[in-house]
């Protein structure tokens, strides 16, 4: 296998051993191996093929730009009869019907939901080791997969609407108001991928049981994409997560800090520092206040005088310069989630 220094040419890489899932005893580290093996690789994969799919309807909807094309019946080739479906007394337009947030596209983020919370639910109910008492709890759960799995039977078992009871138990994930049609938007992807930890900069490469590697997973760059009008600014933050942590990690006696992180709208990732003191419980108490603040405002973030002071360009300026240079960003410890165990 190729050094990691060398294999992306960006940032550091992450090498997770698949073989640390076989017969070795429960600790922390083992604990985000398993996370990382079983869970995340999976759903980047299933992010990918979605990203795949929104990046086709947005070139159709760049090459049906000026014509009629876009509204054409339709079928798969070999087929002699087409559909076509024209909604009356409304009015269409390439941001509602075939742009990467349009109508078009909600059949892929629907499937999206549908496999990353099988995923989840595949993941959390297996023993991930020979006999109980070795290995992790069974019932794993977090807020997170909770409110994606209500999300999930909502659009399939309730047509896409968001139940009155699901929508009022959702802990996290407060996207669709109750009795409303569930629309995505690549705002949820990018919210939900920070939420769960796997919108770094950081590279996995994923081992074999023989050691050799079988995957590898990055975050790229992208130079000189213009984003569509109803993506703009790309500065726009969808996402903060505030968590505490030694200011300087290498240096145990290091005051601890209040930090945010960031996942702006073109999914770029930055971590503030937002305050800094030897109590704890004064930094748990401002976590708190941050996270029950409600968001909005020209840039998304919650409306709590501790964002006032930030340039929101300028850090998504600095984030994007930092991604190419291959500089890894600051976020919480762990691999994943806090996840709770249920005896």
């Amino acid at each position: 296998m190729a050094s990691p220094e060398g294999l992306f040419g960006l940032g550091a890489v992450q090498v997770v051993d698949a073989r640390k899932r076989e017969g070795d005893h429960f600790d922390p580290q083992t604990t985000g191996t398993i996370y990382a093996c079983d869970f995340v690789e999976p759903v980047l994969l299933h992010t990918e093929q979605l990203f795949f799919l929104l990046e086709a309807v947005e070139r159709m909807a760049e090459q049906a730009a000026g014509t009629e094309d876009w509204r054409a019946p339709h079928a798969p080739p070999g087929i002699s009869l087409a559909l076509m479906s024209t909604k009356m007394g409304e009015i269409y337009d390439l941001r509602s019907e075939i742009g990467s947030e349009g109508r078009l596209a909600q059949l892929a983020y629907r499937g999206w939901v549908a496999m990353v919370a099988g995923t989840w639910e595949r993941f959390r109910k297996r023993p991930p080791y020979e006999g109980k008492e070795a290995g992790l709890p069974m019932g794993m759960q977090t807020g997170v997969f909770g409110d994606l799995q209500k999300i999930r039977n909502d659009v399939l078992k309730n047509g896409a609407v968001a139940d009155n009871g699901a929508a009022e138990k959702c802990e996290v994930l407060k996207w669709f108001p109750a009795g409303e049609p569930i629309v995505f938007k690549l705002d949820h992807i990018i919210e939900f991928l920070n939420l769960t930890a796997v919108l770094p900069t950081k590279n996995l490469v994923f081992t074999d049981n023989d050691g050799k590697a079988r995957m590898a997973l990055s975050w790229h760059p992208k130079e000189n994409q213009a984003a569509p009008p109803w993506r703009k600014p790309p500065y726009r933050v969808v996402s903060t997560i505030p968590f505490i942590d030694r200011v300087d990690n290498a240096d145990p006696e290091s005051d601890h800090g209040l930090f945010v992180r960031l996942a702006f709208a073109d999914s770029l990732t930055a971590t503030i520092l937002a305050e800094r003191g030897e109590d704890q419980n004064h930094l748990s108490a401002k976590q708190r206040a941050i996270e029950a603040a409600p968001t909005g405002g020209s840039f998304g973030l919650p409306r709590h005088p501790h964002f006032l002071r930030w340039d929101v360009p300028v850090t998504h300026a600095h984030a994007k310069a930092s991604l190419s240079e291959g500089s890894d960003y600051r976020a919480p410890r762990g691999v994943g989630p806090a996840i709770r165990f249920r005896g």
